[in-house]
């Protein structure tokens, strides 16, 4: 796989006890943490990340990837196969072709070689679950703000790499309180799973802005 979370993609297996013999009443809270660990912001993600890497190289804003704008992700020699409609410049579906061909293929026999959002989702899915494991100190299933330090976030390397496209790697080496809190959608001062999920994806897209 040409990209690559900065961390291992460790599948965390969760095992699934016995149905309980009655109908347990889950707290509102509990519930409405379930309800947070939803894929729409990874699937989302597959978008904006490409977004905001086509409009960081786009440095005249004209929604169009000039040779010269596209030639640190592509080879010059590949601009005219990039350059669909062959009108000598490159835009966004353009360039989202050409990434996701090169920089998130599926390698598996007779398999896609193209990338979507639910394939970006479930790695990305399975790549926070391990980074969220491995900072989660306290093992209650939640993340809290001292869980966040710059030196947790060093230690477990959070970020993303994207070599295809000669994407320097970027790194969250620091989340401020206010990002924290306002990831917590349930306000119960602690990030479940699927919040998390939402923080980092909002995180990355940030960095790639800078």
């Amino acid at each position: 796989m040409k990209v690559q979370v900065l961390f291992a993609s460790t599948l965390l297996l969760v095992a699934c006890g016995s149905p309980a013999p009655s109908v347990q009443v889950r707290p509102a809270t509990a519930a409405a943490q379930l309800e947070a660990r939803s894929t729409a912001g990874l699937l989302a993600g597959f978008d904006r990340v490409h977004k905001a890497i086509f409009a960081k190289q786009d440095r005249d804003g004209d929604g169009q990837l000039t040779e010269y704008e596209a030639g640190p992700m592509f080879a010059l020699d590949r601009f005219a196969s990039i350059d669909l409609n062959m009108d000598g410049a490159v835009g966004y579906r353009e360039f989202l072709a050409a990434a996701t061909d090169l920089g998130f293929p599926s390698w598996w026999p007779g398999g896609p070689r193209r990338d979507n959002a639910e394939r970006f989702a479930g790695r990305f899915r399975t790549y926070l679950a391990d980074r969220f494991v491995r900072l989660d100190a306290s093992r209650d299933g939640f993340l809290v703000d001292r869980e966040l330090s710059n030196a947790d976030l060093a230690r477990v390397r959070v970020g993303l790499e994207y070599p295809e496209l000669n994407l320097r790697p970027v790194l969250i080496k620091a989340i401020a309180t206010d990002a924290v809190k306002a990831a917590d959608k349930t306000g119960d001062a602690r990030l479940s799973p699927g919040e998390f999920e939402d923080l980092y994806m909002d995180l990355i897209v940030a960095e790639l802005a800078k």
